[in-house]
């Protein structure tokens, strides 16, 4: 044949007959082709015989996966919520919400075979999932309670995908709320857990969480710290005087705690007596003199507080009853 086109904006195609001959003992040879006439070719229908479409995540892209007897010019996909609505079909959207959807294939004509289009083939689009994390924590004072103070922060999980439009209200510091308690109430604790973690109302339409609680996670530096000790004083209750024997003052102690726990003194002659010999009573001494003494005030989940007071030792008062003269007879002159 000759004279085809290739043209696939054509309804048929118009092939032309024609014979040659090398002649005989009564016929010439023909010089060229002598033609017959024509035929008009029509393309053959297209036939899809497969059409799929796996689920996927709001945010992903379908992948539909398609047989049909010619797609040599390619294939187009349209997508609904409504397939029996032929005019809502259109091309994706990542934006697309979750929920049920269906998926039409048109192969496109091609030189042979005709355009045809697929029956409506439905797929879901499950929603995303997002995995909650601590963003901030707010270090606290020990109050002797456990409530803390933090924000949350979204990522997407594997799989899973945020779609650009979403990303500022994702990243907004009310997207999801959780409550925030330190696993211990007592000073060093570094780690929280946070429950009944949920999403602002607005996303759920698209998204899920991977959980609703984290248990026992950290953020940077924050912690409890340890409380003061307030109103610290330790006074001598009185003076002494030299006696001969090794004498201990009493000390009028006060300090109090955030959570009214007992707070503990210690006394020792030097600053660091105070770490490597403390003890629970004022040190003795027995020659008159002024004495510094150090003292630490303490108390759980509190930080120590040091200070020092004087204890006096006066020198003792000689009297008629201390003195005794013998042995000495006199004569006046």
């Amino acid at each position: 044949h000759y004279d085809a086109t290739g043209d696939v904006g054509m309804s048929y195609d118009t092939y032309h007959m024609g014979i040659t001959c090398t002649g005989s003992a009564n016929v010439n040879a023909t010089t060229g082709i002598v033609k017959l006439g024509g035929i008009n070719v029509y393309r053959a229908d297209n036939a899809i015989t497969e059409l799929t479409c796996a689920d996927i995540r709001y945010g992903g892209t379908p992948s539909p996966q398609i047989k049909a007897t010619d797609m040599s010019k390619g294939v187009t996909y349209t997508y609904s919520q409504t397939p029996g609505d032929a005019g809502s079909f259109k091309p994706w959207s990542d934006t697309n919400t979750a929920g049920t959807w269906y998926v039409k294939a048109m192969v496109n004509r091609t030189l042979n075979y005709t355009e045809v289009i697929s029956d409506p083939v439905k797929f879901t689009v499950e929603k995303s999932q997002l995995v909650p994390e601590v963003a901030s924590l707010q270090s606290k004072e020990y109050d002797g309670g456990t409530t803390a103070v933090g924000t949350l922060k979204l990522t997407a999980a594997a799989g899973s995908h945020i779609p650009t439009n979403d990303d500022y209200s994702i990243n907004a510091p009310d997207a999801v709320t959780g409550n925030f308690a330190w696993t211990s109430k007592d000073a060093g604790t570094k780690t929280v857990d946070v429950t009944e973690i949920a999403l602002r109302d607005s996303f759920t339409t698209n998204y899920e969480l991977s959980t609703s609680a984290l248990l026992g996670v950290s953020c940077g530096d924050a912690q409890i710290t340890n409380a003061q000790i307030g109103n610290v004083t330790a006074v001598p209750n009185r003076t002494l005087t030299y006696n001969k024997n090794s004498q201990r003052v009493g000390v009028t102690t006060t300090g109090t705690t955030v959570d009214n726990s007992p707070v503990a003194f210690t006394y020792a002659e030097t600053e660091e007596g105070l770490e490597t010999s403390p003890q629970t009573e004022v040190p003795a001494f027995t020659d008159a003199g002024t004495y510094v003494v150090h003292y630490k005030a303490s108390a759980l989940n509190h930080d120590s507080v040091t200070g020092t007071f004087e204890v006096v030792i006066n020198n003792s008062e000689i009297t008629d009853n201390d003195v005794s003269v013998t042995g000495y007879n006199g004569v006046y002159d």
